[in-house]
């Protein structure tokens, strides 16, 4: 007799009748838990089936749930309830019925989930600036000093350099950044020196008074940092409320979604500090007669009118573009290589390359780099072993895989000349089953064809 456990979503309405009849057909003991009242040990269940929405369990939760409870990961399945119950409330229990009987009459295999933490030591590339090093000191995080020569490999989550024989964690890169202003300002306008940047403005600030005059703020939309924002909120909010100064902000996007900046941002504005978003392709700057301000022209984006101000001073912030950092001569032999740029994608860690491990850190923002890369360091991730693998029988080496993965987790076995999975890197996004034209990777315990045909016919299979 099957002993299975049908693990509940709290949101989920379960239909509890008729367990009885199917557990008569089947040869099944069922015990039905909602998630909040789950049992304290795991082991003495034959399957584990998660009842809810399929959305919250990708493979990466099942694997750090096999680890938590510590049981075989393919012990583990998730029944998509909410969706079946939108789509076919009348044969719910039908389906799920169906979908178990598909279930067990899969074999168990031999998987198992394991923890792997990377070391906790860091290597700068091509070197830590004194306020990074001094950010991760504060976390307990060792930073390698580069060699003149050495070169780096993939050791499961760590990387190796050689020949000093020293691993570390995580690889962090600090590319280089072009700095230009935001808009074209002519040699008149320089010649005003009242045009300055916001380092010089903070000086004059806290040296003098501004009383009755008009400075205009222009930030771009790029490479200003959250403690850039929160100054400038600052210095316009002090100078119209202390100096009684008219303040003008032209920027392109408002950044406040830092912490503490939108409470910062309401303040300046309620002194009376003007915003105004702006396309800086159109904005228009020239020196007056006396050559003692600059006339500022540009249109608004709220209303589409076109506006003048003369400014006493002209404060700019400027507009940083990161440089492609090349990391090919450092992973000689190894298949990480080519030039890498910060991700601007909202669904990934920020700070994130595209490859795991290896971190971009930006100017400005040390502290909270740092965090992140603490995070990544201490917190560790689950992985299976054993749950995809290559049949080396029908693998011809075509690297098909190689370049689909886009965690880097296949590996190519000099010896043999044959690809290998990197257990610790592999995700299991099964994206190397796929596309392997020779059929040669297999993703065990994850086909979906035989529950897909079940839930489509609405469990009349």
């Amino acid at each position: 007799m099957s002993k299975l456990l049908w693990l509940i979503d709290d949101a989920l309405p379960f239909p509890d009748f008729l367990i009885e009849e199917m557990e008569r057909n089947n040869g099944w003991k069922i015990e039905v838990r909602y998630w909040e009242n789950k049992p304290d040990s795991f082991i003495d269940y034959d399957r584990i089936f998660i009842l809810g929405n399929s959305l919250s369990f990708p493979q990466e939760r099942l694997s750090l749930l096999s680890w938590e409870w510590g049981v075989n990961p393919s012990r583990i399945q998730v029944f998509p309830g909410e969706e079946v119950r939108i789509i076919f409330p009348e044969s719910f229990l039908s389906i799920l019925e169906k979908f178990i009987v598909r279930s067990l009459s899969q074999p168990l295999f031999p998987l198992e989930a394991r923890m792997v933490i990377p070391e906790n030591r860091v290597l700068v590339l091509p070197q830590a600036s004194p306020a990074l090093e001094k950010s991760l000191k504060e976390r307990g995080i060792d930073t390698i000093i580069p060699p003149p020569s050495f070169s780096l490999r993939r050791e499961g989550v760590n990387f190796y350099l050689s020949p000093s024989g020293e691993s570390v964690g995580a690889v962090i890169v600090l590319p280089s950044e072009e700095k230009k202003p935001p808009v074209s300002f002519s040699s008149q306008i320089q010649d005003t020196r009242r045009l300055v940047n916001l380092e010089f403005m903070k000086k004059q600030v806290e040296e003098n008074r501004f009383t009755g005059e008009t400075i205009i703020f222009i930030l771009p939309k790029k490479g200003v940092s959250e403690e850039e924002w929160s100054q400038v909120f600052h210095l316009s909010w002090l100078l119209a409320q202390r100096d009684r100064a008219e303040v003008f902000i032209l920027v392109e996007e408002v950044l406040v979604a830092g912490e503490g900046l939108e409470k910062e941002y309401r303040i300046a504005r309620s002194s009376g500090v003007i915003f105004e978003k702006a396309d800086f392709s159109n904005l228009l700057a020239q020196p007056t007669l006396d050559m003692r301000g600059i006339e500022v022209e540009f249109t608004t984006e709220r209303d589409k009118m076109r506006q003048r101000i003369t400014a006493n001073w002209l404060v700019f912030l400027p507009e940083r573009n990161i440089l492609p950092f090349d990391l090919a001569p450092f992973f000689r032999g190894d298949k990480i290589e080519g030039e890498i740029l910060p991700l601007e994608n909202p669904n990934i860690s920020p700070f994130s390359s595209g490859i795991e491990g290896i971190f971009i850190s930006l100017p400005g923002e040390e502290e909270k780099f740092s965090q992140v890369v603490e995070q990544y360091l201490r917190k560790g991730m689950v992985r299976e072993i054993g749950r995809i693998e290559v049949d080396e029988e029908k693998c011809v080496l075509c690297l098909t895989c190689l370049r689909t993965c886009p965690w880097g987790a296949i590996e190519i076995e000099e010896q043999k000349k044959k690809t290998r999975i990197n257990w610790e890197l592999c995700h299991l996004c099964g994206l190397c089953t796929s596309f392997c034209p020779a059929h040669a990777i297999e993703a065990k315990g994850l086909s979906l064809e035989d529950w897909i045909s079940v839930i489509s016919l609405g469990g009349k299979r």
